[in-house]
């Protein structure tokens, strides 16, 4: 394996492992110790899929000779399918020889379930290798052939999603006036006459979710609004001991918008009660388009009661037509005339006052404006809630996609924009 001679970057170093670690304490012969790992928010995978497991180790004694890594896959009956070795951005780089003594190294490893994987269960061995050898190994976690058991991953098979609830349809309804992008969705005028959408269920079993969350929806000439309340016995949540690095350790609310069910782009977009906003473009499932340059706004506010109550936390975003556009094609996005001025205040900061750049490109060259006007578009979405405390985690969803995967796009749900007012 390719060694670097650099020191190992402090970003691989921790003084202690982190909580909610699940402990393996493997003895490896030369002075290593598998100390244990974690694994992403992804619960259940299908072949193709991807998983990160995250490696805990820590050297009692330098290690003087290059060993490289191996990582087994293994089935439901013990066999070895496949395997792979120096994966990762520590595998691949800094072998353990190179490591600081004493230190807790953190080693994050990618796996793919292979496209012919055909067990429902996918279990990761690992361990130190040399030639013809292997690092002898002990300890409650190793196996006879001195490789450390890891995580069982659990595989479904591609047609295998349990039917779970009716995939819900919604009509968005033009909104009488922006609303005003202060995270605020009580007392706001823009959001008094719009209806909630139908109550979150849980993202793995489809019954109530465990945290009430509610979810209006609006659009104007320019924006697709999205407003949310969910109620919180940890407003801005705690942080979540089985939180994995690149997940996110406290509450949120993820938007994934798929203008085109034809396709395989969409987007995502995360607020935390914070406020901090993220937004990513895929081109493909879980594939992220680099390019992408997020202009979406978003405001978060947490709510608390005086006299101990409920409490709560609400959020706003503001993502632009040119990126999820549910009208009939009849309708143009073009500013109607006489709109109120203080929608120009609301916009994303940045964003210019004109019709944005490409946006008639969607448009097929020569169409008309009134062809095929009573077809909308197939928009699909889905929404999420992330509710975390310091001993659990919960998962809500618009449409549960029923397993632990948010980017189940199959599962995602019907958006229409409708072109007559909301009537009570």
């Amino acid at each position: 394996m390719p060694t670097d001679k650099t020191p190992l970057p402090a970003s691989f170093l921790l003084s202690e492992p982190p909580e909610g670690m699940v402990a393996l304490n493997a003895e490896l012969s030369q002075g290593a110790v598998l100390l244990g790992y974690s694994v992403n928010e992804q619960m259940e995978l299908f072949p193709g899929e991807q998983a990160t497991i995250t490696w805990y180790w820590r050297l009692r004694q330098a290690i003087k000779e290059e060993w490289s890594f191996f990582s087994h896959f293994i089935d439901a009956q013990g066999n070895l399918v496949t395997s792979q070795n120096n994966r990762g951005a520590l595998r691949s780089r800094w072998a353990p020889h190179t490591w600081p003594v004493n230190r807790v190294v953190v080693d994050s490893e990618v796996i793919t379930v292979p496209s012919t994987w055909a067990s429902p269960v996918l279990e990761v061995r690992t361990g130190l290798w040399r030639g013809p050898e292997r690092m002898s190994a002990t300890g409650k976690s190793v196996d006879e052939e001195n490789r450390v058991r890891g995580p069982k991953l659990p595989v479904r098979m591609r047609g295998s999603l349990p039917q779970g609830p009716p995939l819900p349809e919604v009509q968005v309804f033009r909104l009488s006036r922006p609303p005003v992008l202060d995270g605020r969705v009580d007392g706001d005028p823009a959001w008094a006459d719009v209806a909630p959408v139908a109550p979150f269920g849980d993202a793995l079993s489809g019954r109530s979710a465990a945290m009430e969350t509610s979810l209006w929806l609006g659009y104007d000439a320019r924006f697709f609004y999205v407003a949310m309340k969910g109620f919180d016995d940890t407003p801005g949540g705690a942080p979540a001991v089985s939180a994995a690095p690149g997940t996110v350790p406290g509450d949120a609310f993820v938007v994934l918008l798929r203008p085109d069910a034809a396709s395989g782009q969409y987007y995502e977009f995360t607020i935390e009660p914070s406020g901090r906003l993220t937004g990513y473009a895929h081109s493909a499932w879980r594939v992220r388009d680099e390019s992408f340059r997020n202009t979406t706004a978003g405001r978060a506010i947490i709510h608390t009661s005086a006299n101990g109550g409920a409490a709560y936390w609400t959020a706003e975003l503001a993502i632009p037509r040119q990126l999820f556009d549910c009208a009939p094609p009849s309708e143009s996005t073009d500013k109607p005339a006489g709109e109120s001025a203080g929608e120009s205040a609301n916009k994303p900061a940045g964003e210019s006052a004109d019709k944005p750049a490409g946006e008639s490109a969607n448009k097929p060259a020569g169409e008309s404006a009134d062809k095929d006007a009573a077809v909308p578009p197939s928009c699909t979405a889905n929404f999420f809630r992330v509710d975390r405390g310091a001993s659990h985690a919960s998962f809500g969803a618009w449409s549960p996609p029923m397993r632990g995967d948010f980017h189940t796009l199959e599962k995602f749900g019907r958006i229409q924009f409708a072109t007559t007012p909301q009537t009570k």
